[in-house]
């Protein structure tokens, strides 16, 4: 490796590092402070009812709860969203499979492993 190449190589990888730093440092920066006052919590990322119901006595308010429930419909969207994408490539895969039964038998096998992971 000659030497100017050995030089670009180290900038650029100076430069990735001073963008990752500088764009992941912008949030940082800008959010709000976790705690505004000892008995109001402001949210920075949640929405503000999970933050509301922290202190709250019972368990099905309590801001755990709700914290796990946000997640878990964070994830039934993420879920929703890959099992649509497999279910239209496979659809693609047999609509243009023609006389091909390879693609023709691995395009209802992955409908068919979709619609079986969504229900299970």
């Amino acid at each position: 490796m000659s030497y100017s190449k050995h030089i670009m190589n180290k900038k650029q990888i100076l430069l990735s590092i001073f963008s990752v730093m500088a764009i992941g440092g912008s949030g940082v920066l800008t959010t709000q402070p976790a705690y505004a006052a000892q008995d109001e919590l402001k949210c920075s990322f949640l929405p503000q009812g999970i933050c509301d119901a922290s202190n709250s006595g019972t368990l099905e308010s309590s801001g755990m709860w709700l914290l796990i429930v946000f997640i878990i419909n964070i994830f039934s969207v993420g879920i929703g969203i890959v099992a649509v994408a497999a279910i239209v490539y496979a659809g693609f895969l047999y609509t243009t499979a023609g006389p091909k039964v390879e693609q023709t038998k691995k395009a209802k096998e992955m409908i068919t492993n979709t619609v079986i992971g969504l229900v299970a």
